[in-house]
């Protein structure tokens, strides 16, 4: 009695384990996966109402309209941020007393997010102070746009932020992958999209030109049009800031700063210098600076040897004002982009300041995105790899055989040629484990399979589609006798574990397109069949062809064995 008790205390207690365990780790998981999306979620809505405000509610037309009730011009422009930002439900002008400090006041109605924004004029020295802009976004389409296909946001969930709230669905998926590898989860599940800028401040020609070709970069980036370089990117600095005749890149490897691009300079001298951080003259700081006269801070903080260097093939005793871009990624300075003028100390005004942000803003969110991108593509290409391949040898596994026979015979049909099916199944293997053990017979599976991989042609494949089963596609195959010999020669080579000679065999079954068979399916049972009546038969190989023969008149026939 006491036993049964005990089995069934044990039983309890084993199963609240298994329940309690799966179901704590699960919800740590997507508590932790909600709180970091929280926070990506909340920096893509102050990106985008940062984005509206900058493009649409601080532009002189947009304030003449609002102030005269330009209808038709306002329904025009509203029509234009529904189009370029496609969370969003509407937008309209209140009348109302902005109460808020900032540029926009962000709040919801626990499903859908409200946006109230300050008109102002181009230059920001005056808002209207009666009325406000409101734009209204589908919080949900937020979410479903950044990815995450399981978090619903519905009123009666959980908070999430601004006072919006969430229900999350965790899937099977999300359950076995949390139990198992929760890490790469976490990286595949949280995804970062960025919105680019599309439309900028409409001030000065001068401005509207810098931020024009700022968004043409962006784009031709993003695209893939442009390489993302250094170069590619001074160059660009220098055109478009008002008052650049001259730059550099300083980029950081290691603990110092070298020189990665230069226009107007000496590359090849200034390539081999090397700064510490305590010697660039704009300071390892994140903001924006302008620095005049850059060779009065040489002379006191370089060496000889440098100063010399940085004068005859920099120009340091010419700069008469330089402005020094930090270019942040991750919350990293990974280099700083100079721009120079040899003309004043005050060539580089507000505007020139305003441009230089915006455009060290957009390199940062570009190369941020162009990494990210890298590194889900990485990730893709080895998800594609293990779902078509046999982890152990590295041949293309039973999935992928099949695509590439359907692929071959549509491509033999279209061009009347014939298409060969070898199934091999491998004799003496069994005892091979039983002798030496598995890690025995796994190593002589991946010997034969880096064997195989050195026969076949570039046209032929060659697949594992079982534990010693393995099924070679010749195309146009005309001499498959021959490629069969050369096949079971190399499975009957020695192969040498550890101190232990071990000699294997096979039998073989071949199937003949279009001859045998005419579909994918129908050609692998023929083979199948064939290579089974040659393993029950101690035949090398049979042909699918004469699958309806005796035994004994097959035996007789000269071609079917060697």
């Amino acid at each position: 009695m006491r036993t049964n008790i005990n089995r069934i205390i044990y039983f309890v207690i084993v199963a609240a384990v298994l329940i309690i365990i799966p179901y704590t780790f699960l919800s740590l998981y997507l508590n932790s996966f909600v709180e970091t999306f929280r926070n990506t979620f909340q920096k893509n809505v102050e990106f985008l109402s940062n984005s509206i405000s900058f493009s649409s509610f601080q532009w002189d037309e947009m304030y003449d309209a609002v102030t005269n009730d330009d209808k038709e011009f306002l329904e025009e422009q509203f029509k234009d941020i529904i189009k370029n930002y496609p969370f969003t439900e509407k937008v309209h002008i209140e009348n109302k007393k902005p109460e808020f400090d900032s540029l926009y006041k962000i709040s919801s109605d626990q499903t859908k997010i409200y946006v109230e924004f300050k008109i102002y004029d181009s230059f920001g020295e005056k808002n209207i102070q009666d009325k406000v802009a409101i734009a209204v976004f589908s919080a949900q389409k937020i979410v479903d746009y950044m990815g995450v296909k399981n978090l619903e946001i519905n009123k009666f969930g959980k908070p999430f932020v601004y006072n919006l709230r969430y229900y999350i669905k965790p899937s099977i998926a999300d359950i076995s992958i949390a139990l198992s590898v929760f890490s790469i989860v976490l990286l595949l599940l949280i995804s970062v999209v960025l919105i680019a800028e599309r439309n900028y401040r409409k001030v000065e020609e001068t401005h509207k030109k810098a931020l024009q070709a700022i968004s043409e970069l962006s784009q031709s980036l993003l695209k893939g049009v442009l390489e993302p370089t250094y170069q590619l990117l001074l160059d660009y600095a220098v055109k478009i800031i008002p008052g650049a005749q001259a730059g550099s890149v300083l980029t950081k490897e290691n603990d110092f700063f070298v020189f990665s691009a230069v226009v107007g300079y000496d590359f090849e001298t200034l390539s081999k210098i090397k700064l510490k951080p305590e010697e660039l003259a704009q300071g390892y700081t994140r903001e924006l600076k302008i620095i005049k006269r850059i060779g009065s801070f040489d002379k006191q903080n370089l060496p000889d040897e440098k100063i010399e260097q940085l004068r005859d093939s920099g120009k340091t005793e010419e700069i008469k004002s330089t402005l020094a871009i930090p270019i942040v990624i991750n919350n990293e300075i990974v280099a700083f982009l100079n721009s120079d003028n040899f003309e004043s100390e005050n060539a580089f005004g507000q505007l020139s300041v305003e441009i230089g942000k915006a455009f060290a803003n957009q390199l940062g969110l570009i190369f941020e995105k162009i990494r990210l991108e890298k590194e889900l593509l990485e990730k893709k290409e080895a998800l594609e790899y293990l779902a078509l391949h046999d982890p152990l040898t590295g041949l293309p596994n039973r999935r992928f055989l099949e695509i590439e026979l359907e692929r071959m015979l549509t491509l033999a049909q279209r061009e009347n040629k014939y298409v060969c099916l070898l199934y091999l199944d491998l004799k003496k293997f069994k005892p091979v484990n039983d002798k030496y053990g598995h890690d025995a017979g796994d190593y002589v599976l991946k010997v034969l399979a880096e064997r195989f991989r050195n026969v076949v042609r570039k046209s032929d494949f060659v697949s594992r589609v079982g534990g010693d089963e393995f099924i070679f596609l010749l195309y146009d195959c005309k001499d498959y006798i021959n490629f069969l010999e050369r096949i079971l020669g190399e499975i009957e080579k020695d192969v040498f574990y550890s101190y232990s000679k071990i000699n294997i065999s096979g039998n073989f079954g071949i199937a003949i397109y279009p001859d045998d068979a005419k579909s994918p399916d129908d050609l692998i049972m023929k083979a199948d069949m064939a290579m089974y009546y040659a393993k029950t038969n101690d035949l090398k190989f049979y042909l699918a062809k004469n699958i309806e023969i005796k035994p004994q008149d097959s035996k007789e026939n000269n071609n079917n064995k060697f």
